[in-house]
């Protein structure tokens, strides 16, 4: 298969009739790793359940692979989980589904469990990873981030206190494996410390989140080929958004006989896949550009994501990125395919600007969620990336000059 496909637990889930009988909350664990190390090496934390009548208990991570399949079938939870983190998304296990517009450098752990008002507080305990960026992340039912007061329901590495004794790698500069404590709780006046927001007690779960996946195809239809915008909450929520990070997409069309051709300029990122304090002096920690199918539920196409490290500049420190299906051989840029096993669907590009310094007003953050290509645009000025449709011949002779179809 040329293309990173559901596994086979994700589509009986979607075959499966069954319903949710309680309300059901995502606690996730994000890694990004963009040189492809090992993720074998991160070691996922202990969950710790407090509950309201005094009671408490301590589930460690689930072994790898088992209960990963179970976990997507299994659509009806009943009880709490007996392991932490047993769902996997884009990390090391088998049977992982490729849904909602991933990043391949990153990898996603998420225990489900019932945030019902028996459940005080779920206490995460672990050490920070080897890794470029990591965070922590709470979403509702539909797969939803929310706010309570102005506080997100999200913390990044960089604003984790280490334990005493111990020290965050982002806040100064020392080695991974430093022990935090993380406290998820109803309300952050509930807790000292680092604090994540608890999922509200809706019903719904992973059946529901994949089949009212928002329809990205929404967008008026200028949307497509012409421009990259900020994608509205009416286009991306239910997603597992990272609050940490913004993208622009831009839809496709396959033709044949054509190219696109995207170019932009690159910020000043974070290089390497190991912790650097932050803020770096960087203008971002993290850029990647990911070319996606453009149906439900929005996967990945193989070798479908470039990297910052990995996008050759000129001598500018502009990108020129290629979109097709074959392997252009002039001109040595850079190179996204379309899918080989649906060639004629729809495709979605998605740039990715991750943790932007305050002081970088032109990131993607600052763009307006609107859907509109002139607020990026203007946000972003050179940033801001380009695309046009050329035909196959043109871009040969001419380049990234080659002339808009």
């Amino acid at each position: 298969m040329k293309i990173r496909t559901l596994s086979l637990a994700l589509l009986a889930l979607l075959a499966s009739p069954a319903t949710f009988a309680k309300p059901l909350g995502f606690l996730a664990m994000r890694v990004y790793l963009p040189a492809g190390d090992d993720i074998s090496k991160v070691k996922l934390p202990d969950m710790t359940f407090e509950y309201s009548d005094g009671s408490s208990k301590t589930i460690s991570p689930c072994p790898a692979p088992k209960g990963v399949l179970n976990e997507w079938i299994n659509v009806i939870r009943e009880k709490q989980p007996d392991c932490a983190w047993s769902i996997a998304l884009n990390g090391g296990r088998l049977l992982n589904p490729n849904i909602a517009l991933p990043d391949t450098a990153a990898s996603y752990w998420i225990t489900d469990f019932i945030p019902d008002a028996t459940v005080k507080k779920v206490v995460i305990n672990g050490t920070f990873p080897n890794s470029r960026y990591f965070s922590f992340n709470s979403y509702d039912a539909t797969g939803s981030s929310f706010e309570m007061n102005g506080v997100k329901s999200s913390i990044p590495d960089f604003l984790i206190d280490p334990d005493r004794g111990y020290q965050n790698p982002w806040q100064q500069p020392a080695l991974a494996g430093g022990k935090y404590t993380l406290n998820v709780v109803r309300s952050p006046a509930e807790a000292s410390g680092n604090v994540l927001l608890m999922p509200p007690a809706k019903e719904g779960g992973l059946k529901d989140l994949i089949v009212n996946m928002p329809n990205i195809k929404n967008c008026n239809p200028t949307c497509f080929d012409t421009h990259f915008f900020r994608p509205g909450a009416d286009l991306i929520s239910g997603a597992f958004p990272n609050s940490d990070s913004a993208y622009l997409i831009s839809m496709i069309k396959p033709e044949p006989g054509t190219v696109m051709v995207i170019r932009g300029k690159l910020p000043a990122y974070t290089p390497g896949d190991t912790p650097s304090t932050w803020p770096s002096g960087k203008q971002v920690r993290y850029v990647s550009l990911c070319n996606n199918l453009l149906m439900r539920p929005y996967p990945v196409v193989n070798n479908g994501c470039l990297t910052d490290s990995e996008l050759k500049l000129d001598n500018k420190g502009y990108y020129t990125v290629v979109v097709s299906h074959i392997k252009p051989v002039l001109h040595n840029h850079n190179w996204l395919p379309f899918s080989s096993l649906l060639p004629l669907q729809e495709h979605v590009v998605a740039l990715r600007n991750m943790v932007p310094d305050a002081s970088f007003s032109q990131s993607a953050m600052n763009v307006p969620a609107d859907n509109k290509w002139t607020s990026a645009n203007h946000v972003m000025k050179e940033y801001y990336p380009t695309i046009k449709r050329c035909s196959r011949l043109n871009y040969a002779l001419k380049g990234r000059d080659c002339q808009a179809m």
